[in-house]
């Protein structure tokens, strides 16, 4: 199956929905909670970078798609850089920031839902 990096991106708002609820759940171990939600959140992002790159004609590396996975804040500018030049990774760079930005109103949403309704 041909997954669509849009597909990945809305599968990331899904987990981050999911966890922050979970995260205010009482009966749960919040730990593994954490471990399970960054194991989501690393996974989504390396199919995302590798999806990415497929979809715009450029060759899927393994390499950059973990970078891009591990350590976000440097792995998704270069992997942009690197692979569209200066101005489109620019553009695309700041799409990738607002798209943060979402998760993280998402993520507040969801926080608050999860200590009004689980809490």
């Amino acid at each position: 199956m041909n997954k669509t990096p849009a597909l990945y991106l809305i599968g990331f708002i899904i987990i981050v929905a999911i966890f922050e609820v979970l995260r205010e759940a009482p009966d749960i171990n919040s730990k593994l909670v954490i471990y399970t939600y960054w194991i989501m959140y690393t996974l989504a992002i390396f199919g995302w970078c590798l999806a990415h790159a497929k979809k715009h004609g450029n060759k899927p590396q393994t390499l950059m798609a973990a970078l891009c996975a591990l350590i976000p804040p440097i792995g998704v500018p270069i992997y942009f850089f690197s692979n569209f030049g200066l101005k489109k990774g620019l553009i695309k760079l700041i799409l990738a920031i607002l798209f943060f930005c979402l998760i993280v109103v998402v993520s507040v949403i969801f926080e608050r839902l999860g200590q009004a309704f689980i809490s």
